[in-house]
């Protein structure tokens, strides 16, 4: 029982650490975040921080992985669903990325911050290109008639999405929005974005 009791305590030291490590370093990137800073916002000593983690470059991996791969897994768990039509692909993968970054607003920032840094991290480490092979199999992206013209659509759409959460702190201030106001604009948006990629999708299709 005893042992049973000291596991639970530790999987939640654990887990207040890495939940204290993901708020500084989404706040203040790697470079400018201090185990001390992390340790005192967990609440514990800095050596009980290295206990369980031995180096920030450790659990800064651990806190990256953990958020690429919620990042990543909403496109890939997209690309295996074969049963849905291009509407609703569409519609989920904008209502899955909405929600997450309004919760997570500072989530891309941080991530592409990483990627230009390590290119390599997540394409290596993560192994994205075999998860997206797997997920495909031999089905193209998103069903219309080239790589190069399912990749024009994938990319559209992530960036009609996601970039207005890299400049939102930028159009608040120009516009003088609150963070709910901002927010209403981003939900607004999952009406638009479906009608804007069928547009692109149409007009891609109808000059082959």
């Amino acid at each position: 029982m005893k042992k049973e009791i000291d596991t639970q305590k530790d999987k939640s030291t654990e887990e207040k650490i890495k939940k204290a490590a993901e708020k500084i370093f989404l706040e203040r990137g790697f470079s400018a975040s201090r185990t001390r800073d992390i340790a005192d916002e967990a609440g514990i000593n800095l050596a009980l921080l290295n206990y369980y983690f031995r180096s920030k470059k450790n659990l800064y991996n651990i806190i990256m992985m953990e958020k690429l791969d919620v990042f990543f897994n909403i496109i890939i768990e997209e690309l295996k669903d074969n049963a849905v039509d291009l509407n609703q692909k569409m519609s989920e993968l904008i209502n899955k990325y909405t929600d997450l970054l309004i919760k997570e607003p500072r989530l891309p920032l941080f991530i592409m911050s990483e990627i230009q840094q390590n290119p390599d991290f997540f394409t290596k480490r993560m192994n994205i290109k075999m998860k997206v092979r797997e997920a495909l199999g031999n089905k193209p992206i998103i069903y219309s008639k080239s790589q190069e013209d399912d990749l024009q659509l994938l990319l559209s759409l992530l960036g009609v999405t996601i970039f207005p959460f890299i400049i939102r702190h930028s159009i608040q201030g120009l516009f003088n929005m609150t963070t709910d106001q901002y927010n209403e604009l981003l939900y607004k948006r999952r009406e638009m974005i479906p009608k804007l990629m069928n547009e692109l999708y149409n007009q891609l299709n109808a000059d082959k």
